[in-house]
């Protein structure tokens, strides 16, 4: 066989399993964009529902549209603002099949989404961004089950309508990575700043956002892993006199979950560099978390207030037993929560200002909590719960409180307070134990109340 024949016999083989795996990856590309949008409704928890779905076959490339309807109080409320049906959208995907997708990636297929509006609103947004699409969306599917998701949206100005103001946006860049059958996802997300000027009301900027964040299913319904939102500073300037303005540097909120067995704990912490509105505050925190939720009963909980609150049940909402109804059935999800012994714990609430910081902690559970107490429903659980907290304040703080308005009343119930017995002097600070049991509330051992 001559050289040319090998030749012509190889790339006619090759293009038999180029054009091969182009078939194979136009089938496999519709149930995947179909399984993405399933999952997207499935995790909007309620809020989303998939109303219709269509596709346009081609062998390089097709379409698949699928619209989705607002579900549940959000049906209702756009039901409302609308006078008609609740809002739907669709999201228009022209598909690239693989192997090498439009040859600008390597892949089962390469998706470019967009939503597609109605003629007048789609104008409205042209006048108003000088885009008919704020955001643009490319998916890339992997052979073998993963997906990566890429958002950008450009830098806008805009003038809002009937004079009311101007928005700059500064875009924004965000990307998610899912692997094989949605076992973990990692997301990152950054927008440099916003600036919102109305005539009408308060103004509002902020610059510095990002996101990040890394999840692992658990409990078909929750999620392990750990994520950070972050603003580098926030202002809001109120247009009346009497605002006062709002100005927020270094934020930040912090959360983790973790599961052990069927045990699941998450924990927030939610922190401000700087606070300053008509008084400034520095170092403000708070940090709590949630302990021993038995997993799969959160789950079920989370189910049930999404099913309570969904179409159906939203459709009869003006029905009083079916109202009722929806209610009883958290309430004995809730009640079947307690049977695992949940605990709380906020590890910290606390600021510090000009003459000295403040700052409290808790920690609360349920003890010897009996089959009797779950069946009696939660006013007679609540009697077993236990609760210890501490209080902690510079004295200079508390005589001299960084608001005017209430600086006069909180300097005197602080003295109030220490003559009673209920706050004890160490040195400058003022500290108190709180306890709760059996429905009777403490402070430094002295009774506030009885059941």
């Amino acid at each position: 066989m001559s050289k040319h024949s090998k030749w012509t016999i190889g790339c006619i083989v090759a293009a038999a399993l180029y054009l091969g795996g182009t078939w194979s990856a136009s089938r496999l590309a519709h149930a995947r964009v179909q399984e993405l949008a399933e999952r997207m409704a499935a995790q909007s928890n309620g809020l989303l529902r998939i109303s219709e779905s269509a596709s346009t076959p081609g062998f390089f490339s097709s379409i698949e549209d699928v619209t989705f309807a607002l579900d549940g109080p959000a049906a209702q409320a756009s039901a409302l603002l609308t006078g008609g049906e609740p809002f739907t959208f669709t999201v228009h995907n022209v598909i690239q099949h693989g192997p090498l997708p439009g040859l600008r990636s390597v892949g089962m297929a390469r998706i470019q989404s967009s939503i597609v509006m109605k003629d007048e609103l789609r104008e409205r947004l042209n006048a108003a961004l000088g885009a008919e699409q704020p955001f643009a969306v490319v998916v890339t599917l992997g052979w073998f089950g993963s997906a990566q998701i890429g958002i950008t949206s450009p830098a806008l100005s805009a003038q809002l309508p009937n004079g009311g103001g101007a928005l700059e946006w500064q875009g924004l860049t965000a990307r998610a990575d899912i692997a094989p059958h949605f076992k973990n996802f990692s997301i990152t997300a950054t927008a440099p700043g916003l600036k919102l000027t109305r005539t009408d009301s308060a103004n509002m900027s902020f610059s510095g956002l990002s996101f990040t964040g890394d999840f692992t299913p658990r409990f078909e319904e929750l999620y392990v892993g750990d994520g950070e939102l972050k603003i580098e500073s926030l202002d809001a300037q109120p247009t009346a006199a009497t605002g006062d303005q709002v100005h927020v540097e270094d934020a930040a909120y912090r959360f983790q979950a973790t599961a052990a067995d069927e045990y699941y704990d998450v924990a927030a912490q939610m922190g401000v560099g700087l606070f300053r509105s008509s008084f400034p505050l520095q170092n403000v925190r708070l940090d709590f978390a949630f302990k021993h939720l038995h997993g799969p009963t959160l789950a079920a909980l989370n189910r049930t207030v999404r099913q309570a609150t969904g179409a159906r049940n939203a459709a009869n909402a003006a029905d009083a037993d079916a109202a009722m109804a929806n209610i009883n059935a958290i309430q004995d999800a809730a009640m079947e929560l307690l049977r695992h012994s949940p605990e709380f714990a906020l590890n910290q609430f606390g600021f510090g200002a000009e003459r000295g910081d403040l700052k409290i902690t808790a920690h609360a559970r349920f003890e010897q909590l009996t089959e009797q107490d779950i069946q009696a429903g939660f006013e007679s659980a609540l009697k077993k719960l236990a609760l210890d907290a501490d209080f902690d304040a510079a004295r200079p703080l508390l005589d001299h409180w960084p608001q005017q308005a209430t600086a006069p009343a909180i300097k005197s119930q602080a003295a109030q307070f220490e003559q009673q017995g209920y706050l004890t002097r160490e040195g400058e600070r003022l500290k108190a134990h709180i306890e709760l049991r059996h429905g009777v509330l403490s402070v430094n051992g002295k009774k506030l109340g009885g059941g």
